[in-house]
C-alpha cells in the first residue's frame, strides 16, 4: 500500500532561530533541496512539501513533521543538511511502511508520533 506523504517545515523555526547550516538560511533553497531529493520518486504525485507558520513545538525549534493518512511524526532540531536528508529518506520509506515509525537516525529528534484514530469521541451534555 502506498501512502501520500506531506512534509511540513516550520517557517517560524527557520526565521526565529539562528541557522548555522546555509541550507536552512534560505527557505527557497531548502524547498529546492526537498524537491530535488524527492523528484522522480515522490514529488507531486505521492508527496507534498509545504512551509507552515508553526508546528507548536517551540521548546525545541527547527521542527519538521511528516504526515501520512494514518498519522504523523514530529521531529525537532532538524538543523542540518544531513538531518534534512534523513527526513527525506524516512518520508520515502514511510510511503510503503506500516505502522508509522521513526527512523533510528532521527530517534533522538523525535518530538511525538500522532496516530489518526478512525473513531472520534462524541461529547454530550449528559
Amino acid at each position: 500500500m502506498k501512502n501520500n506523504i506531506t512534509i511540513e517545515v516550520c517557517f517560524s523555526c527557520l526565521r526565529d532561530n539562528e541557522q548555522s547550516d546555509p541550507l536552512l538560511q534560505d527557505p527557497k533553497q531548502l524547498m529546492a533541496h526537498y524537491e530535488k531529493q524527492l523528484k522522480g520518486r515522490l514529488w507531486g504525485k505521492q508527496a507534498k512539501f509545504r512551509f507552515v507558520d508553526c508546528l507548536t513545538n517551540c521548546d525545541s525549534g527547527n521542527s519538521v513533521q511528516i504526515n501520512r493518512k494514518d498519522g504523523g511524526i514530529l521531529f525537532s532540531k532538524i538543523n542540518s543538511t544531513d538531518l534534512t536528508n534523513e527526513v527525506i529518506s524516512l518520508a520515502l520509506h514511510l510511503r510503503k511502511k506500516n505502522p508509522l515509525q521513526e527512523s533510528s537516525a532521527l530517534k533522538e529528534h523525535l518530538a511525538r508520533i500522532m496516530p489518526i484514530q478512525d473513531g472520534r469521541t462524541n461529547y454530550s451534555s449528559e
